[in-house]
This record gives C-alpha cells, sequence and structure tokens, in this order.
C-alpha cells in the first residue's frame, strides 16, 4: 500500500500542472476565494443593514434613538438579515491581514501569484466595504438616506399609518359583526 502510494505521488510529481494543482500553493488561495467573494457579493447590500451590536458608539444611551430606528428599520423590513451583515470591525481585520498577507505572497519561494491576486482583491473589497461602512454611519450617509425617504410620496411612516388604519377598520367590523350575533341570539330567547 505503501508503495502505491509512493508511486502515485511520485507521478504526480513528474508533471507541474498536476504538482502545482496538488500543492497548498493552489488549495491554499482557492479556498482562500471565499472571503473576497463574499465581500463582492455584500457589495450589493444596503450599507443600513447592520448588526444592532455594531452601532457606532458604544454608549447605549447616546444610541437610544438610533436603536430605536434600527429596529424600526428591521420591522419595516422584517427579511432583512441582521447577522449577514456589513461589520466595521470585520472588514478592518480583513483589510489588515489582506494588506499583510499579499507581503508574505511574494516572499516565500516560489512567489504564491494565485495567493497574491486572492489578497489584492480581497484588499480591494474590504476596503471598498469599509468606505461604506464609514461614509453611511459616520459621514452623513444615513441622514441622507432618511431625508430622502421621508419626502418620497407613501413613505414607510405613511404606509404604516395606512396599515394601522386597515387592521383597526377589520377589528371594528368582526367586533360588530359578533355584537349583532350576540344581539341576535339574545332576541331568539
Amino acid at each position: 500500500m505503501a508503495a502505491t502510494i509512493k508511486a502515485l505521488n511520485a507521478r504526480i510529481r513528474s508533471n507541474k500542472v498536476a504538482d502545482y494543482f496538488c500543492s497548498t500553493h493552489f488549495w491554499g488561495p482557492a479556498s482562500n476565494f471565499g472571503i473576497p467573494l463574499a465581500a463582492i457579493a455584500d457589495l450589493s447590500k444596503d450599507p443600513d443593514i447592520n448588526s444592532l451590536n455594531e452601532l457606532p458608539s458604544t454608549s447605549f444611551l447616546k444610541n437610544k434613538a438610533l436603536l430605536r430606528t434600527t429596529i424600526t428599520d428591521h420591522d419595516r423590513n422584517p427579511t432583512a438579515d441582521f447577522t449577514t451583515s456589513i461589520s466595521g470591525r470585520m472588514t478592518l481585520a480583513l483589510t489588515g491581514y489582506s494588506g499583510t498577507f499579499m507581503r508574505y505572497a511574494l516572499a516565500v519561494q516560489p512567489r504564491n501569484w494565485l495567493l497574491f491576486g486572492c489578497h489584492v482583491v480581497n484588499f480591494g473589497s474590504q476596503t471598498t466595504q469599509g468606505y461604506r461602512f464609514v461614509n453611511y454611519w459616520y459621514m452623513g450617509g444615513r441622514e441622507q438616506k432618511l431625508r430622502e425617504e421621508a419626502q418620497m410620496p407613501g413613505s414607510s411612516l405613511d404606509q404604516k399609518a395606512q396599515n394601522i388604519a386597515e387592521g383597526a377598520k377589520d377589528v371594528g367590523r368582526k367586533a360588530e359583526a359578533e355584537v349583532q350575533k350576540g344581539v341576535d341570539k339574545v332576541k331568539r330567547e
């Protein structure tokens, strides 16, 4: 059995393409490409979708209104997933990670250009995510979005008020029908 494995390994190592394909110089970057692909997919997400523990300030009392607004935003869009969101801390960590390991991808011998490319793509996408996060939470992006939403006819507040009014009418009709049933029952007795 050991001789068979040794012969298979020698056969793989004799072919340059198979040797590269079976090495960590290929599979390391190939598996690492999941990180930049996820960041690129997140570029289409609204920066508003942010986890509640990532609010800009650490003081809960300062952010009571912001927290209330964020929860209200979640009520408005209950399909929003607050756990798969743009994270400022993770974006910073991954930007630093990619910036550091870009250098190491070229320091090893032979140079690992695939790993270098992976880190270049990740660095670019994480930097873009970081810009979007900072712009939205610290440079007025959120306030601008809220102003635009408030100026839209049929804004979410109007829609909520309309939904509440419709719900109240339905409850009133149901209550009226129940009262009428009770009156009819009393008249029959």
